[in-house]
């Protein structure tokens, strides 16, 4: 299994077009197959600080992901209406 954090700062006046986006990336992500698990989190202390993570059964299987539209589509806007955003992949360990 891999998983995947992607830590967003978002620009201030672009929050709630970030939230649009990625709404619909998480829904249509989680009917894909090899997706375990997709989640949009807030920081507790920086409502402006987001981040998205995700559990899927292989690397083949985030890469079929990344040729959806739908990830096509909304990863784009979503760079555009962050500051950063920092993606970490991670194979379980234990």
């Amino acid at each position: 299994m891999i998983k995947i954090t992607a830590k967003a700062v978002v620009k201030k006046e672009k929050r709630a077009e970030f939230l649009d986006a990625a709404l619909v990336l998480v829904q249509e992500s989680r009917k894909e197959k090899e997706n375990y698990s997709y989640g949009l989190f807030q920081d507790t202390e920086n409502p402006e600080v987001l981040t998205f993570i995700e559990e899927w059964r292989s690397l083949e299987a985030i890469k079929i992901h990344e040729e959806t539209d739908h990830f096509k589509t909304n990863i784009s806007k979503l760079m555009e209406l962050a500051e950063s955003i920092e993606i970490n992949l991670y194979n379980q360990f234990i």
